[in-house]
This record gives structure tokens, C-alpha cells and sequence, in this order.
């Protein structure tokens, strides 16, 4: 199976800790539901996230994929509900960022 030596040698098969109410049902907001998906992430958007992903196996936090108009971000909700950053490819600001943070936090709220 393979690891994430980053990430404390987890394995890339590890679920993260779920919320403890329902995901959001809202049609560009994924869920990123296991170390694997974490680190692909971050690979793919090149920016940070990918070091998040033992904090959100221990359920510190939720992270989320986003798309938005042709553009995509990274979410992340801590564990408190509160939505602590968003961030587009590169770390760059852009209507997926904003729109996902809206709808998180709305979703928290809820």
C-alpha cells in the first residue's frame, strides 16, 4: 500500500474524520474524503494542503475541493465550524475561493 512519509507515514487509503453532521449537497463542493484525495490536492492545485492531512484524519479540520465558473479552489472548515482558509491553483484568490467559502460557511451554519 502506499504511504505518506510526509504525512507521518500514513497510508494514502486512510479516510479523514467525517463532519459530524451531513456533508454539503451543493453541486462543485467535494469532499475530500481520504489522505490520498488530500495529497492529490495538493499536488494538483500546488499549493500547501497536502500538509493538512493528518490534521483532518484527527478531524482538526474538513477540507473540500471546489469549482466554480471554470475556476477551483481548496476549503478549509476547522473543526469548530469556522472556515479558515480558501485557497485557487497556486494559492491565488479567485471566484472559487470566494463562492466556496460562502457555501461552507452557509453549510456550517446550518
Amino acid at each position: 500500500m502506499a504511504r505518506v512519509k510526509e504525512q507521518g507515514d500514513i497510508d494514502v487509503a486512510t479516510p479523514t474524520a467525517r463532519p459530524p453532521f451531513a456533508l454539503p449537497e451543493v453541486a462543485g463542493i467535494r469532499f475530500l474524503a481520504t489522505v490520498g484525495e488530500v495529497v492529490e490536492e495538493g499536488q494538483r492545485m500546488g499549493h500547501c494542503i497536502g500538509n493538512y492531512a493528518a490534521a483532518a484524519v484527527a478531524g482538526d479540520c474538513y477540507l473540500f475541493h471546489v469549482d466554480y465558473q471554470g475556476d477551483s479552489a481548496s476549503v478549509e472548515v476547522g473543526s469548530d465550524g469556522i472556515v479558515r482558509q480558501a485557497a485557487g491553483p497556486e494559492n491565488a484568490d479567485n471566484p472559487a475561493t470566494r463562492w466556496g467559502k460562502r457555501q461552507l460557511r452557509d453549510w456550517v451554519q446550518q
